[in-house]
Order: structure tokens, then C-alpha cells, then sequence
């Protein structure tokens, strides 16, 4: 009926109102449905959910968002049967039927939105419960059983979700987990007062901000609405070694940072533009040497080191990694700060 869409109409343009009312308006719609398809070519977790390699490690999650896609599907094909509209709500405002159908969607179009099975899972339940069948099934249960069998449930759904998460997290303690993000490498910067425009890895934008803030302003954070797509895409090239050195002199970089494992998968920058200036098992820092503060950071660099001599490993490559083939340019060719600083400055 007519009447069962007045609600939904409602909270439609309620919603409409408060997307207008953020400052990206009705852009904010497409960057969350092009951000999956911008981050899938260097990060896994943007991938769709229904991927190989989560059948091979995963296999749960999938049956889990299978199951409740068929009984979110199921629901909404009863509803019209019944002659009710799939935006009407039975008992809760929500979610209704096409809200869980959408979050469905998002979950199995990005592996990172998986989350988002929760709220399916409440809809789910309370259509389930709606069953007369399995409703007096359950309330014919003695109340001990009953109360088992929700604490069952419950530790069920607690582990199934610890399983899922990195380990350390979300019950690490305040400190930031170990090797998560660059802390020695951005200390570097602060203590030694290396100067020049950062680039840096998008996922440790929100850290380096906080702890570089205000000598330095990051090149991108992850919120790439705020610096536009071009920006972001850029950003992208860089990472994986596409035209990265004239992107980077475009923007006047001095100063690179990124994670130890992804630079030493791409391809080697320009040995004669760039130096390393820290590495470790986390990040790597380079520093532009023929930028405008090239010897002014080499001058630092020393100092601070000459400073902290044992911190002198970290400013040059570790001996197993140097060389490579025959005049194939090596992500370890470039010089280092141990090195440079050895000669003289």
C-alpha cells in the first residue's frame, strides 16, 4: 500500500537534508562508491568480499554474508506477496528491508565494509523471530535453556568477531600497536628538523598530521574528497613507481615516506635525486638531495646522527639487501645518509 511508503519517503528526504547540510553535499555519494575502485590496485582490503583468497582463508565470512543475504532477499520477496511494501518496517523503524538489502551490497562490493554485516544481522534476527513457527518453538524452551543457549550465542559471536580482527587490536592498550605507523621515522623528522613538502603513505596521513603538525602538512591523509581525485591518483602513481620522480618534482617534495615493504616491492626512484635518510622495519625516509633544502637536510641528517650514533644503522641499507642484478636499478641504489655524511658534512 501507498500509505507504507509515507515512512520511508519521510526518512528519505531527512536523510537527503543532512547529506546536503555536510560540506561535500551529494559528492560525498560518489566517494564512497569510487573509493573501493581507486584504493583495489595497491591495497587487498578494498577487493570485493567474494574474492579466492577469502574462500581460502575466510570461508566463515562468506557462508555468514551468504546467509544473510538470502534471508534478506526471502523477506523482501514475503513482504510483497503479503502485499506490504519492502520499505515498511515490522516492529523497528530499523533497518527496514532496503536498508539491510544495501548494506548487503556494500558489505560484498568492499571487503572493508564487511562491518556492515551487523546491521543486516539485526534485521535478519528480528525477521526470524517474526517467524510463528520458530517463535513458539523458542518461548516453549525451559528459561535455563533459553539463557544457555543466548550466552552460547553471544561468546559465539564475540570470538567468530575476535578471529576477524588484527591481532592487538581493538584491546591493545593506548599505545600505538608495534609497526603500525612510522613513530621513529616522524620523531627523525621533528628531532633532526628536516624542512620541505612531505609525501607520504595515505594511511599514516592522520598520524604524521598529529605528531608533524604544524612544521609539516601532509600530502594526503586517506580523505582524498578533501584534496580531489587528481591528488589522489598522483598519490597512487607514486606508490607504485609511475612516473613518481616528475610527479614528485611537480609538487616540490623533499621529503618521502612510505611502508619498508612496499618500497621495496616497486621499482627504484632516481639514485641521483633521492637519499635515504632512515629506514626500518616499518617505514623508509628519503630525502630529496638536489631540492632546495637538499644539503641544508643532508647538514641535519649528520648532525643528528653524529648526535645519536647508534641510530647510525638505520641510515643506511641493511648489507643483505644491496645489489642486485646486473644494471638493473635496485630500490637499495640509491645513497645514504651514512654514507654522505662520512664525506664530509
Amino acid at each position: 500500500p501507498w500509505r507504507d511508503l509515507v515512512p520511508a519517503a519521510l526518512r528519505t528526504a531527512l536523510a537527503t537534508i543532512a547529506l546536503l547540510l555536510q560540506p561535500a553535499g551529494f559528492a560525498l555519494v560518489g566517494y564512497i562508491l569510487e573509493t573501493p575502485t581507486l584504493n583495489r590496485e595497491y591495497s587487498s582490503e578494498w577487493w570485493p568480499l567474494w574474492r579466492a583468497d577469502v574462500w581460502q582463508q575466510h570461508p566463515a565470512i562468506i557462508v555468514v554474508a551468504a546467509l544473510l543475504a538470502s534471508i534478506t532477499l526471502l523477506s523482501i520477496v514475503a513482504r510483497w506477496r503479503r502485499g506490504a511494501s519492502p520499505a515498511s518496517d515490522t516492529g523497528s523503524s530499523f533497518p527496514s528491508p532496503l536498508t539491510a538489502l544495501a548494506f548487503v551490497a556494500l558489505a560484498l562490493y568492499s571487503r572493508r565494509m564487511t562491518a556492515q554485516l551487523i546491521i543486516v544481522a539485526l534485521f535478519t534476527a528480528r525477521e526470524l523471530w517474526s517467524w510463528p513457527t520458530l517463535r513458539a518453538r523458542v518461548e516453549g524452551l525451559d528459561s535455563r535453556l533459553r539463557r544457555l543457549a543466548t550466552i552460547a550465542l553471544a561468546l559465539g559471536a564475540l570470538t567468530f568477531s575476535a578471529s576477524s580482527l588484527p591481532q592487538g587490536a581493538p584491546f591493545a592498550p593506548p599505545h600505538l600497536e608495534p609497526g603500525r605507523f612510522p613513530v621513529a621515522a616522524a620523531q627523525l623528522v621533528r628531532r633532526a628538523r628536516l624542512e620541505g613538502k612531505l609525501f607520504n603513505f595515505d594511511g599514516w596521513g592522520g598520524y604524521l598530521g598529529h605528531v608533524l603538525s604544524p612544521e609539516h602538512r601532509v600530502f594526503i591523509d586517506g580523505r582524498w574528497i578533501v584534496v580531489g581525485r587528481r591528488v589522489f591518483l598522483d598519490h597512487l602513481a607514486v606508490l607504485l613507481r609511475r612516473d613518481a620522480d616528475t610527479i614528485l618534482e611537480r609538487y616540490g617534495v623533499e621529503l618521502l615516506m612510505q611502508p619498508t615493504s612496499m618500497y621495496f616491492r616497486t621499482p627504484a626512484l632516481s639514485s641521483s635525486v633521492w637519499g635515504l635518510a632512515y629506514r626500518d622495519r616499518t617505514a623508509v625516509l628519503l630525502w630529496r638531495r638536489g631540492g632546495r633544502r637538499g644539503a641544508e637536510n643532508l647538514q641535519r641528517l649528520c648532525a643528528f646522527y653524529r648526535r645519536r650514533p647508534d641510530l647510525w644503522p638505520h641510515a643506511r641499507w641493511p648489507g643483505r639487501l644491496v645489489g642486485g642484478h646486473a644494471g638493473q636499478a635496485t630500490p637499495t641504489d640509491l645513497p645514504t645518509a651514512w654514507q654522505l655524511c662520512r664525506r664530509g658534512p
